[in-house]
């Protein structure tokens, strides 16, 4: 198995994360990948809730984690950490909102997420 934290399929988030890439170029990575190997077991990270988050940048996640069909997804929410940029972002997400997209997250993929606290 590989452990991959992509963090999130949104390129806006990502970009906003300071990822050096996108949801396509993950896309196309786990797909050639799973063309090669089908048996690997694929491992992620996502943060749910980082600031800026609206639902299409979540609907985006939560597509790309149906495609590339992760074996285990371990879920974090976002916690802002002083000095850090995110910390002083003005768009920080409710704990509620952040609950329920990780409710959403362990239904809809219920044998692979792992929600983290």
């Amino acid at each position: 198995y590989i452990s991959v934290p992509i963090q999130s399929g949104s390129n806006k988030i990502l970009e906003r994360m300071m990822r050096p890439y996108t949801r396509e170029q993950i896309l196309d990575i786990f797909l050639k990948i799973k063309e090669v190997m089908p048996n690997l077991l694929i491992k992620t990270h996502i943060i749910v809730g980082f600031p800026g988050e609206n639902d299409i940048d979540f609907e985006n996640t939560l597509e790309m984690l149906r495609r590339i069909n992760f074996k285990m997804i371990h879920v974090f929410p976002f916690s802002a950490r002083p000095n850090t940029k995110a910390y002083d972002f003005q768009d920080q997400i409710s704990r509620t909102v952040i609950k329920t997209r990780m409710c959403r997250l362990k239904k809809e993929f219920p044998s692979s997420v792992r929600l983290m606290n």
